[in-house]
């Protein structure tokens, strides 16, 4: 992931970018295939619950995300 400040001394943006960032799109527009508000990685919800049982979380199949060479493991919160 990258981060670039762009703009001039009137407006300034700061945008970050690479394959991280488009996963996390990707993610978030499968949200509403699946009715669901919030779809996160395998890997983000290990990181942030360790090896705790994801009993709020559903997983989802294998997401085959665009412009991604391998497949996503996915959950989606459970409703």
């Amino acid at each position: 992931m990258e981060g670039t400040a762009l703009g001039n001394e009137q407006l300034l943006e700061y945008t970050v970018i690479g394959d991280t960032v488009n996963v996390a799109e990707r993610l978030e527009g499968l949200s509403r295939n699946v009715g669901s508000p919030l779809v996160v990685s395998a890997a983000l919800l290990e990181a942030a619950m360790g090896s705790e049982d994801p009993t709020t979380w559903r997983r989802l199949p294998p997401q085959e995300l665009k412009g991604h060479r391998q497949l996503v493991e996915a959950y989606c919160l459970a409703t």
